[in-house]
């Protein structure tokens, strides 16, 4: 569809929105400064086995080669071809079910001394293979990678650039913690060990960019705190009015710990402690309208270029919200997708449009 005939599709739309929520300024928070866009994934390094490589149990044969016994045999050389015991996942940078956690068992026969280098010294016992691999996609979120057990256990991560990472009691309870400022792309292989010698315990690997066991839990719930510029868990989106395609839509979870009546009286729905996603807009003389689709009931939370908390629980019809800004401001909207009277989540689209509400407003070609 031609451009110049968005203006038919947008005032049809508005004679149906008649009633959708305008943007009314309500209690103007402090400016604080924007965060910049994040990081794009970087390549993660040639030769590494993938999550299709499957795993060696304790005792079975790794694909074309030996029996691996975990514990047993020369302690691992950096870079090898690895069969992880116990696995491996693709997690992606902003995952929602923070954190992940997989059960493991821990210790081995080998020295984690012997993969110490330079200042890095790591203590305990370690099996000849890793148990777990991650294959991250980093964006601007930090790493933690974690374990818990009833045991005094370790850790020892090889890192994309083949970099070795170890620690024994960083997350407290004799539980170890590595951490991940700026973590890359790429294959993290992962040991858990037992400081003693001989043992073998249960134990539990997370991964988490939250932080530690003593400071994340699961997003269902999440901290009670809010960032409103913090790093959006889908990141941001860069629209110039007169956009096409229009709508412009992002699949998501709504819900959170933070009720979002305490932001303004008329926000309604629990939204997570950082925004769903921040909306870099270049006004012009369309109108603006952010809407959530979902099979529950969903709320829009907005603060917009002026500092405003704008806010719709069931404008566009079946539970779903929208906010019109019939004269937007260029700037930052940063947006939350919440769920009306608890902090499930819910699969929800969340969208951007000129022409309407969707699904009220016409799909642009």
């Amino acid at each position: 569809m031609m451009k110049s005939s968005k203006l038919l599709l947008a005032a049809s739309a508005l004679a149906l929105t008649a009633t959708a929520a305008l943007a009314q300024p309500n209690n103007p928070p402090p400016n604080l400064p924007q965060p910049g866009a994040a990081a794009g994934p970087q390549t993660p390094p040639a030769g590494n086995p993938g999550a299709d490589t499957p795993p060696a149990l304790p005792g079975q044969a790794a694909p074309g080669g030996p029996a691996a016994a975990p514990g047993k045999g020369q302690a691992p050389a950096p870079g090898g071809n690895y069969t992880p015991t116990f696995g491996a996942t693709d997690i992606m940078n902003g995952f929602p079910e923070d954190p992940i956690t997989f059960d493991i068992v821990a210790g081995g026969q080998v020295e984690a001394a012997t993969r110490s280098t330079g200042d890095t010294y790591c203590p305990g016992y370690i099996a000849e293979q890793p148990d777990y691999q991650i294959n991250y996609t980093a964006g601007s979120w930090p790493l933690y990678i974690y374990a818990q057990s009833d045991v005094d256990t370790t850790l020892v991560i090889e890192a994309p650039d083949g970099s070795i990472h170890c620690d024994d009691d960083s997350a407290g309870n004799l539980d170890p913690l590595v951490s991940f400022d700026t973590p890359l792309s790429g294959a993290y292989y992962i040991w858990v060990g037992t400081y003693s010698p001989g043992q073998n315990p249960e134990a539990t690997l997370g991964v988490s960019e939250l932080g530690g066991p003593q400071d994340n839990g699961s997003q269902t719930a999440g901290s009670t705190d809010l960032d409103p510029f913090g790093t959006p868990t889908y990141g941001e989106q860069n629209i110039t009015n007169g956009f096409t395609p229009d709508p412009f839509t992002i699949q998501i979870q709504s819900g959170g710990a933070v009720d979002a009546s305490t932001l303004d009286p008329a926000c309604r729905g629990y939204i997570y402690g950082v925004p769903d996603l921040r909306l870099n807009y270049m006004a012009g003389s369309w109108p603006l309208y952010i809407s959530a689709m979902s099979e529950g009931d969903t709320t829009i939370v907005v603060l917009d270029p002026n500092g405003n908390w704008v806010c719709d629980d069931d404008a566009a019809g079946n539970l779903n919200p929208v906010v019109a800004f019939p004269m937007p401001t260029s700037g930052a909207y940063q947006i939350w997708v919440g769920t009306y009277g608890s902090n499930t989540l819910l699969d929800a689209t969340l969208s951007i449009s000129e022409l309407g509400p969707q699904p009220y407003g016409g799909a642009q070609g």
